[in-house]
């Protein structure tokens, strides 16, 4: 491999993207740093992790190319993702609302199928979420964090902005964590931001267990069912949130419908704006006959 740059950096490794001549492409190389790779318990804790993630197959999960041990280097190839990460993308701007929903309901999917193996992510959180080329979702650092934490309880992981409750309060976290953090991923890819976040790492956990979770509204983002679908997930109660990823998918696919039937709408008022006086008719019996469903009449202020 003939390594090109730094790409990213995390509490485990330093991230390279490199070229591979041998199949003429690019890969991403993490390698575990320094001080970790020469603790045997840390090293056989990232190996087991590794191997575990290269397991896993699903379009939305980065996909694990080789591990090695060289020269004291402890390094595993992973595809290269020229869009680099849901972190990188952030720090330009918020996602539009139906981008937003389409990659957290593709990261809810990867989650489901990781649930389904009996494995819990730990870390969900936007640095770990890569983008390919078409700008769809790739999860990755699957089970790496607790994995790092049960060899090394001092090495400090997990963002405290992403945590659950429970995780703040020092609990192991279960699929159901990974549900939170998804709804912390969803509200940031809408507003920006993230929904909790004080002036030291302590206060901010403080406001994961105490807080309610903020308006959308008042971050200036108008879509009621999201606010739903973010009450649920981010609930302080592990009990009271979806019970599974698969359930959030389905929640976020009825939104996804919702937003194309909202747009469906507005092009077709748009479309009877600009028609000739008399011409309505002739509109709506063409949607009608295409077998749309047209909906209800709604005045300013709400009222049908």
């Amino acid at each position: 491999y003939e390594i090109a740059e730094v790409i990213g950096e995390g509490t485990a490794g330093v991230v390279y993207k490199a070229y591979q001549p041998s199949l003429d492409r690019h890969v991403a190389i993490m390698v575990l740093k320094e001080e970790l790779a020469t603790d045997p318990a840390v090293v056989a804790g990232f190996r087991q992790a590794v191997l575990t993630a290269a397991r896993l197959s699903h379009p939305n999960i980065l996909d694990i190319h080789d591990m090695q041990s060289e020269d004291g280097l402890q390094y595993v190839v992973m595809d290269y993702s020229p869009r680099g990460s849901l972190e990188q993308r952030l720090e330009i701007g918020p996602l539009a609302v139906e981008e937003a929903v389409r990659l957290v309901a593709e990261l809810a999917s990867a989650l489901a199928y990781v649930h389904a193996q009996g494995l819990v992510h730990g870390d969900l959180k936007p640095s770990n979420v890569l983008l390919d080329a078409a700008g769809h979702a790739l999860l990755s650092d699957i089970g790496l964090a607790r994995a790092l934490a049960a060899a090394r309880p001092d090495l400090q992981v997990g963002t405290p902005e992403y945590m659950a409750p429970e995780q703040a309060e020092g609990a192991p976290p279960d699929a159901r964590s990974d549900i939170y953090s998804l709804g912390l991923i969803l509200f940031e890819a809408l507003t920006g931001q993230v929904p909790f976040k004080g002036d030291t790492p302590l206060s901010t956990l403080y406001r994961q267990v105490n807080e309610p979770v903020p308006r959308l509204t008042d971050m200036g983002v108008q879509a009621p069912f999201l606010q739903d679908i973010l009450d649920r997930a981010l609930a302080k109660d592990p009990d009271a949130r979806y019970q599974s990823a698969a359930e959030m998918g389905r929640a976020l696919q009825r939104a996804a419908q919702a937003l194309v039937r909202s747009d469906q709408q507005a092009d077709l008022q748009a479309t009877i704006r600009t028609t000739p006086f008399g011409a309505e008719e002739t509109v709506v019996d063409t949607a009608v006959s295409a077998g749309e469903e047209m909906p209800a009449a709604t005045s300013a202020s709400g009222g049908r």
